[in-house]
């Protein structure tokens, strides 16, 4: 916010959240003003759908001047530049009915064909002006401004060559400390020749080797004289030089000897290609490079490449020999590791999970989703040069979670159908739904029919020199051989059958078959079951994420503090070594991986292979010298930022990154300020209360707290009267609140302590003392948003009774899961037999319930019940469908509407639901997973993944546009905020008594 000589403020309305170019959705920013003893603010950009920002104060010979950040151009929004128009008198500006007219010039150029400007500032002393473009600073000089201004031509200015003398401390190699559950992505398990057991660790880009045993003295530091050496744990890769500069994805054990490694290639163009390499993991010392490596991704797929891999995707058979995996674009591929040769299975399914090889390595069963999107359960024969998939289990419901057992496959499926809703009568319209358990089955593994199941042997098949040092061939494996019969694939019994003895729960994973039994993880414990007794042991106590082995010898489990890792045949436990754990990075390598993989994410994850028609090498060309000038993390985030917001899509986010605080937790605590759940103004005598904040009080539950620390239902539990607004705080703790140069001084670090008030009542004389409780910014913030909540359904439900009838009124903050569809049942039941709806969906940031509340919204009434005691007006049972709401229908939404906000309302529109009343929408119209993380967690550049569209095939017109109400209202900031005035509920109410008319007159709401 800037103030000019003439009384009036500049400021700028919204903050796009979005890391998007070209951007015209509803938190587009744009310039406003207000001019002293005005009752109204005035917008000084509204004529441009594009983004103004930042304005500054230019005073020149020829007058005032608003400078300001624009993406105008004549053919639609560009990139950001320094534009110029006359600052306007308080007679141009109001009043605002009158046709608001300027002359806009532009300053800047240069950044059209490179990159954006993103800051800018007005020397007050010499009107000189500074602006900031990628990593560098510009000025333009006083005399250069005017002379753009008279005569229509724009300049660069001068680069500022700047030398910034510092140690750069963020750039110098550090250790970081291994958090378990943060840090480390992917893990396997081996047995070495030796008997040891290793886990194999990908933890934060880097690849290790940690020995598990049963001993601790293996695990302690070396005591001398007699004690056992510890056993070692060491980095596989990268190696120390190169660290940061690849990232290590997954590392899976081939055999005792070998591993293959997923990482990023440092030797491709840009250092970001993936590569899979085979390389020693017994800690004889091999360097990852391309003298070991096996495969490459080759790039994007629009090119022919195979794009990303998921790492946890793979899975290495127990033979050592094959490979499997799938992408980003969802093929499943199969790698022969000996001879580095890849197929891609030919089929329609992309949504694979759980691979997993057979014992023997021949045949790889998986998860995916069938075409009517339940989870089946195929397997495919990796010597079949076709790779056809046959299906293991039906597609009538959900199987997963299968493990290999002798001739038979185990697995978990909810197929039977159990609720708890009986029928559809009562309040809040029940509906049936799961219970959530699942039962365990077998399907045995046949020859043909009726043949009995046969073994074949499978010998692993390495490479020359794994084969040395792993023992030579190897022993003979067992594997499945489902018939010889020419014409039959494989094939299976004809049907599952279920395990008895093991009732219906919430089993949640399936991860080895014991030769007599199942490790399994149940109600948070990782068990053993016993096909035969059918006995449960309990092996660990809730021991976190597990997972199965390569070879399926082991299970391995991890919590924040621990691994362990349990032996299949045994049930025994071992300890891995991940105590006081630290690993070596080197940030100025690590940013160019970073850099590198940001892009390569966005490229593969991003909906649209053709990125928007982008030339996507040539933005990677762009951005890189960036690189080199990156001093701490943050800036790098700034790279990413310029980077994604090419792409001109939503929901793009750049957050998460490890970036080094300031202060650690306590010192972070003891600076924040407290809160007293009140608006507060500052007056000669202190700070009077212009509001006391609470909550709807019959959901006492549902936020906390639900009323003010000042308020008397709090202060009444303790004996004391509460305040009231015109009261006055005239000190805090006994320290006068006039000598502090801000309240909130007195409160820092006050959150949940006591707090003695000094305060003039209003209605008495002299100042008294009350003793409050402060709460936190956070519970501030959510006793602040539901009194707004409160306060607007009750405004709703007085203006409605005013104009004669009566209104619902349910609001949406988001739509994310139990929260939102919590506070939909709370507001919508309660009130559907009303003749008018409010459904207030402003500031609400998204999720994914708009299908539900839609359903709901959509149900008819076409018959009506009634006995000699009870009807429809007096509470009986109502119409069918029960719950179907009968009247007309208002939705409200404003510029931060967002995501599944905006869906929800595109449907109501596009169904004939009801009309929309606001602004426009944020304009989120393409769905993403966030799965494309940065090495330390963070999102280069969130990839919009799922693309919206309608039944024509066209995008349904929300995308980087916003859904247009079908009545446009602002509500203007200075009468929303300070006076609390909502146009828009107004308008709602007009509306709905407009529509209620309408309908009275075709005849009695209630027939």
């Amino acid at each position: 916010m800037v103030r000019g000589d003439m009384g009036c403020e500049y400021f700028v309305r919204y903050r796009q959240s979005s890391n998007t170019n070209q951007y015209v959705g509803g938190t587009a920013e744009s310039i406003w003003s207000y001019c002293d003893g005005e009752t109204t603010s005035v917008p000084i950009t509204s004529d441009w759908v594009g983004t103004s920002k930042s304005p500054q104060i230019f005073k020149g010979d020829s007058g005032e001047y608003l400078l300001y950040l624009s993406d105008y151009t004549a053919t639609g929004p560009g990139l950001l530049n320094i534009f110029a128009t006359k600052l306007m008198s308080r007679g141009d500006l109001y009043p605002i009915n009158s046709a608001l007219t300027k002359e806009v010039f532009k300053i800047t150029t240069m950044c059209d064909e490179l990159m954006p400007v993103m800051e800018i500032s007005v020397d007050k002393k010499t009107n000189d002006v500074v602006y900031r473009s990628g990593a560098d600073l510009y000025v333009i000089t006083k005399e250069e401004i005017e002379g753009c201004i008279a005569s229509g031509t724009p300049t660069a200015g001068k680069k500022l060559d700047l030398i910034i003398q510092s140690d750069f401390s963020q750039t110098h190699e550090h250790l970081v400390t291994v958090q378990l559950n943060k840090h480390i992505s992917n893990v396997d398990v081996v047995r070495t020749k030796y008997g040891q057991v290793n886990a194999l660790l990908t933890v934060r880009g880097q690849g290790w080797v940690a020995p598990a045993d049963d001993d601790e003295s293996t695990r302690q530091t070396y005591g001398g004289g007699y004690s056992k050496v510890p056993l070692r744990r060491y980095r596989l890769a990268p190696g120390y030089m190169n660290g940061g500069s690849m990232r290590v994805m997954a590392v899976k054990s081939v055999n005792e000897t070998h591993s293959l490694i997923l990482a990023t290639d440092y030797e491709s163009k840009s250092g970001a290609e993936e590569n899979f390499y085979l390389l020693r993991s017994d800690g004889k010392g091999e360097v990852v490079s391309s003298d070991n490596a096996i495969l490459s991704t080759l790039g994007s797929t629009r090119e022919g490449g195979l794009g990303s891999v998921i790492a946890d995707s793979i899975a290495v058979s127990p033979t050592g020999k094959l490979a499997a995996f799938f992408d980003t674009d969802g093929r499943l591929c199969v790698l022969d590791i000996t001879k580095g040769e890849l197929k891609v299975v030919k089929t329609w399914i992309r949504e694979f999970s759980e691979l997993k090889f057979s014992p023997g390595g021949r045949y790889l069963g998986f998860t995916h989703s069938a075409r009517n999107q339940f989870t089946q359960i195929s397997i495919i024969d990796t010597t079949d040069d076709d790779l056809e998939i046959v299906h293991a289990t039906s597609d009538r419901f959900n199987c997963r979670s299968f493990v290999w057992g002798d001739g038979t496959l185990y697995f978990l499926s909810d197929r039977d159908v159990n609720t708890d809703i009986g029928h559809p009568w009562g309040t809040r319209a029940q509906m049936p739904h799961l219970d959530g358990k699942r039962m365990l089955f077998g399907l045995d593994l046949v020859a043909g029919k009726g043949k009995t199941f046969e073994v074949a042997e499978l010998q692993s098949h390495v490479e020359e020199d794994v084969e040395e040092e792993g023992g030579g061939e190897g022993d003979a494996v067992e594997d499945f051989d489902f018939g010889t019969d020419p014409n039959i694939k494989y094939t299976l019994a004809r049907n599952a059958y279920l395990i008895q003895g093991l009732a219906p729960a919430e089993y949640e994973d399936l991860f080895a078959y014991t030769g007599g039994g199942l490790l399994m993880l149940f109600e948070d414990n990782l068990v053993s079951y016993n096909l035969k007794s059918t006995n449960i042991g309990v092996v660990l106590e809730s021991p976190g994420m597990c997972g199965s082995s390569s070879s399926s010898e082991f299970v391995w489990c991890m919590d924040r503090y621990q691994m362990q890792v349990v032996e299949v045949a045994t049930s025994s436990v071992l300890e891995a070594d991940v105590d006081d754990f630290a690993i070596s990075v080197h940030p100025r390598l690590e940013w160019y991986g970073m850099f590198g993989d940001s892009w390569r994410m966005l490229r593969d994850y991003f909906y649209d292979v053709n990125m928007h028609g982008l030339d996507w090498e040539g933005i990677y060309e762009k951005y890189l010298p960036l690189v080199s000038r990156v001093g701490h993390r943050e800036e790098l985030d700034h790279i990413f930022k310029l980077m994604a917001s090419e792409l001109s899509a939503l929901h793009v986010f750049v957050y998460g990154g490890e970036y080094r605080s300031v202060m650690g937790w306590e010192e972070s605590y003891v600076n924040e300020v407290a809160s007293l759940g009140a608006s507060l103004s500052k007056t000669a005598e202190g700070y009077e209360i212009d509001m006391i904040f609470e909550g709807d009080p019959d959901y006492p539950f549902i936020a906390q707290p639900i009323y003010s620390p000042l308020s008397h239902k709090t202060l009444s539990r303790s004996n004391q009267v509460g305040l009231e607004a015109g009261d006055v705080i005239v000190s805090i703790n006994n320290e006068d609140v006039r000598s502090l140069p801000s309240l909130w001084y007195a409160l820092r670090g006050q959150s949940g302590r006591s707090v003695r008030l000094g305060v003039l009542r209003k209605k008495s004389v002299g100042a008294e003392f009350v003793v409050v409780a402060a709460i936190s910014p956070e519970e501030a913030d959510e006793l602040r948003y539901s009194h707004w909540e409160w306060e607007t359904r009750q405004n709703a439900k007085e203006m409605a009774k005013e104009e004669g009838f009566e209104v619902g009124y349910v609001h949406l903050r988001s739509m994310s899961g139990a929260k939102a569809e919590n506070a939909f049942m709370r507001g919508f039941f309660e009130d559907y037999n009303k003749e008018g709806l409010i459904l207030d969906v402003r500031n609400n940031h998204g999720g994914n319930i708009d299908s539900w509340v839609l359903d709901s919204l959509q149900r008819q009434s076409w018959m009506y019940w009634e006995s000699r005691n009870s009807n429809i007006t007096n509470g009986g049972l109502g119409w069918d469908e029960q719950f179907a709401f009968r009247g007309d229908i208002v939705v409200l939404v404003n510029e931060h509407t967002a995501s599944d906000g905006e869906g929800v309302t595109k449907g109501i529109m596009e169904l004939g639901l009801g009309t929309v009343v606001g602004t426009r929408t944020w304009g989120g119209g393409i769905w993403l997973s966030s799965d494309n993380r940065l090495v330390d967690g963070a999102l280069g550049g969130s990839a919009p993944e799922v693309r919206v569209y309608d039944e024509s095939g066209k995008d349904i017109g929300v995308e980087n546009h916003g859904v247009v109400p079908d009545i446009v209202v602002d509500n203007d900031p200075l009468l929303n905020f300070p006076m609390n005035t909502d146009s828009q509920l107004e308008k709602a109410i007009e509306v709905l008594k407009g529509k209620v008319a309408e309908r009275r007159e075709k005849g009695p709401f209630f027939p």
